[in-house]
């Protein structure tokens, strides 16, 4: 989960989407470092260790190449939800990530033939 809610997080706090999954690193360190400092944290419980962390920093850099396929399960799962998200928010779906939307929407029980529906660009806008 956390992992969905920050690997964007360059694009949020710059507004520009170029070159965001490298420049990302620059702002996950500072934010995580915060979060596990917070008083949220003090029982170690909620912690996020240096192997998550650095699993994070190998992950977000790789979730932009919607065409490769990786053996790294969390890369393959960032990229389908990555794909998922930016259909749901209205993004053009590229034609190279239909495979993962496709399968987002399969690992969630629904089925849709994107063929007969509505434009990939107007899916409820």
């Amino acid at each position: 989960m956390l992992l969905q809610a920050i690997h964007d997080i360059a694009t949020m706090e710059s507004g520009k989407h170029e070159n965001h999954m490298l420049r990302s690193l620059d702002y996950i360190e500072p934010l995580l470092n915060d979060f596990n400092s917070s008083s949220f944290c003090e029982s170690g419980k909620y912690k996020i260790n240096d192997e998550d962390f650095a699993l994070l920093k190998q992950i977000i850099p790789l979730h932009g190449d919607k065409d490769k396929v990786s053996d790294n399960l969390y890369v393959e799962a960032l990229r389908d939800a990555d794909a998922l998200d930016r259909y749901l928010q209205g993004v053009e779906t590229k034609e190279i990530e239909m495979p993962r939307l496709v399968n987002a929407f399969s690992q969630l029980g629904i089925y849709i033939d994107f063929e007969k529906s509505q434009s990939m660009t107007n899916h409820g806008t």
